[in-house]
């Protein structure tokens, strides 16, 4: 099989993937906005009516699938080739004309890049560089290592360099093995499975080291409160908050930078449109520019906003994050409330540095009012 018939292959599944990831959301968009009971398995139900829609519009162009099919390669030669793939969906080919680097406060620095998921929504990616009160730094989600983001190491960090990296969930992580590999002091902190996830790979994909040690897992479903965070190391423990959201999807790390009250979070809350991670593209390439979104960017900003109506920001949280142990996940979204946080960095979309315990308590409002919270 051709190179060019194989990543027309692989753009057709990935349209499909990224419609059923808009159906799902889209499955919840009927549900009233009141919050009736209603059972996992009708979601389900209706999400899975969208994805079977989704196949039966694919499956008419099975002209091309059946050009293509005569000339699969081989099992390993695929896997290859997807990973690499997806590597590449994950690297702005030209990281440091396009990175946005910011500085929050005189401790804190962020590094913005453009990211799209499914290479259609734009999100937008964040790395956040905090300088820890013993000296070095924290990496929060790190991005591509320029020598723009090295200069920032330098600087906030000096001669302690970098002390954690940390994956702040399952997702962000193909750009730990790069940092470590120039820091290898650097002390990685990551959730539960994320190891296995990279091990599976089995080095097929470059930018992952799968030898890469872990210095700290955090513990699925640990038995202590919500509020008695596992212990990383003194220096850690002393600069931050940790909340692990192991029942989320994603298995989401948020932080708290104590000295500034400033709360550090990856996919527990989007901020849509995201603009700042895309100061430095041309907005004619954008498909999700605030002012000429596609449908998919328009659906996908209407659910992942903080501000406006938040029915759907409340739906999605509600029925899909927090569902397989939403008590649980309650507790965690009260610790975080107890925190006297001031600014949130999420790592898809805009900063709040304005009314962010308002803004936060708006999202999760349903979550506060549960008889479980």
């Amino acid at each position: 099989m051709s190179l060019q018939r194989h990543l027309a292959q692989r753009r057709l599944r990935t349209q499909i993937a990224s419609i059923a990831s808009i159906a799902s959301i889209a499955s919840i968009a009927h549900i009233p906005a009141s919050r009736p009971s209603i059972t996992r398995n009708a979601i389900n139900s209706c999400f899975n009516k969208h994805i079977a829609a989704a196949r039966r519009h694919h499956s008419n162009t099975s002209s091309f699938k059946h050009q293509a099919s005569s000339h699969i390669p081989s099992n390993s030669q695929t896997s290859q080739d997807q990973q690499r793939i997806m590597s590449d969906k994950l690297v702005p080919a030209n990281p440091a004309d396009v990175m946005v680097i910011r500085d929050i406060t005189p401790n804190i620095t962020t590094l913005s890049v453009p990211f799209a998921r499914f290479g259609i929504i734009d999100v937008g990616g964040r790395c956040t560089i905090v300088r820890m009160t013993g000296g070095g730094v924290l990496v929060f989600s790190p991005v591509a290592l320029t020598a723009e983001a090295a200069a920032v190491v330098t600087r906030l960090g000096g001669k302690g360099g970098v002390k954690y990296l940390v994956a702040p969930d399952i997702e962000h992580h193909i750009f730990l093995s790069e940092w470590a590999k120039a820091y290898p002091a650097a002390r990685i902190i990551a959730p539960q499975g994320l190891a296995e996830k990279r091990a599976a790979t089995k080095g097929k994909n470059p930018r992952v080291n799968i030898n890469d040690k872990f210095f700290a897992v955090l513990t699925d479903k640990r038995t202590q409160p919500m509020c008695e965070p596992q212990s990383i190391a003194p220096d850690f423990d002393a600069d931050f908050g940790l909340v692990y959201f192991d029942m989320h999807p994603n298995k989401e790390v948020v932080l708290l930078y104590r000295p500034e009250n400033i709360l550090i979070e990856a996919d527990l809350m989007f901020n849509l449109p995201a603009i700042e991670q895309y100061q430095r593209v041309d907005p004619a390439t954008r498909r999700g520019a605030p002012d000429r979104a596609n449908l998919a960017n328009r659906i996908f900003q209407a659910v992942m906003r903080t501000n406006g109506n938040l029915v759907w920001a409340r739906r999605f949280q509600w029925y899909l994050a927090s569902s397989s142990d939403r008590a649980r996940f309650n507790e965690g979204l009260r610790v975080i409330d107890s925190w006297p946080f001031e600014t949130i960095i999420p790592c898809h979309g805009e900063t709040i540095t304005e009314n962010a315990k308002e803004i936060f308590r708006g999202v999760f409002a349903w979550h506060f009012a549960s008889k479980d919270a």
